[in-house]
């Protein structure tokens, strides 16, 4: 089956050449969901796992399910180079409630395999 990529004029204006202190902050998620999938950052991971054991990362681990949809607003665009984790917490602060709600739906019943636990203690079903 072909796939096909369709972009819009706008679209390039979001292409990233800046790190991204959230992103980087998902994709460490991903590593504490499947630690043996990247093998090469389990020294990492022995190393601030003490610190992790003191963290509630069950909100967070929801919305970035193995296979699924991760909300977009958790990952905004940097906004420069010099982008801070502060910056772009501020900037999930100031996403717009409503958008915040379409996407957490998103994410709680747009995903491979099973429902969310949030989603079938809330719900019912998904």
């Amino acid at each position: 089956m072909p796939l096909a990529l369709v972009f819009g004029r706008d679209d390039p204006a979001r292409v990233r050449f800046a790190v991204s202190p959230l992103w980087e902050t998902t994709a460490a998620l991903r590593v504490l969901r499947e630690p043996r999938r990247r093998r090469y950052h389990l020294p990492w991971l022995d190393l601030v796992r003490p610190d992790l054991d003191r963290l509630d990362l069950s909100p967070l681990m929801v919305l970035s399910p193995h296979t699924g949809w991760t909300p977009d607003f958790l990952t905004p665009a940097p906004a420069g180079p010099g982008t801070d984790i502060a910056d772009q917490l501020a900037q999930i602060r100031a996403t717009a409630p409503d958008r915040v709600a379409l996407e957490v739906r998103r994410s709680l019943t747009e995903r491979s395999g099973a429902c969310s636990p949030i989603c079938l203690s809330s719900a019912g079903s998904c």
